[in-house]
């Protein structure tokens, strides 16, 4: 798993390196737990609570039960690009709509970030930093 803290590092990293001096550094969420249980350490949000930076232009980055990485996306609206990934079941807890990922998604983290035009340049830095296992584009071939 990249920790949150490793991610954190990268994005303020980019943040340091590519982004003009002058604008505000991407808020970075807390762990957003998708089927909360009695586990809850460590966990700032849970379903059903809004999604972390809502309603802002960012990424957001999807963990399996075991915190690995799986996949890397952007957003012009960080909660309605999630939504069009989970929604309520009929009693109330978290169901997930797409049905082409090879693990269940349990976790998700999201950063926002000034401007939308902005969002594709950080994602394909962050893919190329982590390589997650969803991801297709800007991930690097395996040597044979």
């Amino acid at each position: 798993m990249e920790s949150l803290e490793v991610i954190k590092r990268e994005i303020d990293s980019y943040h340091q390196n590519y982004r003009h001096p002058d604008l505000a550094p991407p808020r970075v969420s807390g762990v957003y737990d998708l089927f909360p249980g009695e586990e809850r350490k460590g966990r700032e949000h849970s379903w059903p609570s809004t999604w972390p930076n809502n309603g802002l232009p960012g990424v957001y980055f999807i963990f399996d039960e075991n915190l690995s990485l799986l996949y890397i996306g952007k957003a012009k609206n960080l909660g309605s690009r999630l939504s069009s990934y989970f929604m309520y079941a009929s009693d109330r807890s978290c169901r997930v709509k797409e049905t082409g990922w090879r693990v269940k998604p349990r976790f998700l983290v999201t950063a926002s970030i000034g401007e939308f035009f902005e969002a594709p340049s950080l994602e394909e830095y962050l893919i190329e930093q982590f390589q997650p296992s969803h991801n297709s584009v800007g991930v690097r071939s395996k040597p044979n």
